[in-house]
């Protein structure tokens, strides 16, 4: 069974008890009280908006342990959050503006999506096959970023959504001083929001192996266009 809750400005709170109950979604236009009784089935939750706490967030974890789907959308209250879950496989953060801290031990999650600003990010996570990425602050690539980058573990592919060139453009000075963050990342797409000119096309490609210098596909897209390459290294002894 699933339930969705949808943009009423009438509810003050809401509570929900369903033996039955497997895919739960609230979005919510106004604060309101959320009580989540156990649910002995429920696999997947999605919150919008929703005013709720990090205490909250790890009572429902707790008592729902067969999660395997958790999107929280836009819920400011949360500052820092630990999850930790052998079933989890989709983790997604979207602009969660208050939040600083996420540290994940979920050793079978396969996807993973963030947008936010550069936080302290740390995981167990070695199975992630994809990884959704978009930094809130159109910010230059630097230290911070590239440990983000690197707490990811590696995923199989890589979108990364950027407003500028300058979000992946590093130095030659700052690439002699920092590791390559995504060193086995397979695949790599980068949806750009801007229309790159040429130039900027060549140090886009030359900057996103430097990011990640074992890439077997990339492609960078804007608008309807896109540009793919298919790298190939020679090895000589």
């Amino acid at each position: 069974m699933a339930i969705e809750v949808v943009f009423n400005p009438e509810l003050e709170s809401i509570e929900i008890e369903a033996s039955n109950l497997e895919s739960l979604l609230i979005k919510l236009s106004e604060p309101c009280q959320i009580n989540l009784l156990p649910c002995e089935n429920l696999n997947k939750l999605e919150l919008y908006s929703a005013t709720v706490t990090d205490k909250w967030l790890h009572g429902v974890l707790s008592k729902h342990p067969l999660i395997e789907s958790l999107n929280l959308n836009r819920c400011d209250m949360l500052k820092r959050i630990k999850i930790s879950s052998d079933r989890m496989k989709s983790l997604t953060f979207f602009r969660c503006s208050e939040l600083v801290e996420i540290n994940v031990v979920t050793p079978n999650l396969h996807r993973l999506e963030y947008c936010g600003y550069v936080i302290s990010f740390s995981s167990n996570i070695s199975t992630l096959s994809e990884v959704k990425l978009e930094f809130a602050r159109p910010i230059a690539l630097n230290a911070q970023k590239i440990e983000f980058l690197t707490k990811l573990n590696h995923p199989k592919l890589l979108t990364w959504r950027v407003g500028s060139t300058q979000n992946v453009i590093t130095s030659k000075e700052f690439r002699k001083i920092q590791p390559s963050p995504l060193y086995n990342v397979k695949q790599l797409k980068l949806l750009a929001v801007f229309i790159p000119t040429r130039d900027e096309i060549n140090k886009l490609v030359d900057a996103l192996l430097w990011i990640s210098p074992l890439l077997e596909t990339l492609s960078i897209e804007w608008g309807h266009a896109i540009i793919s390459f298919k790298v190939l290294y020679l090895f000589i002894s």
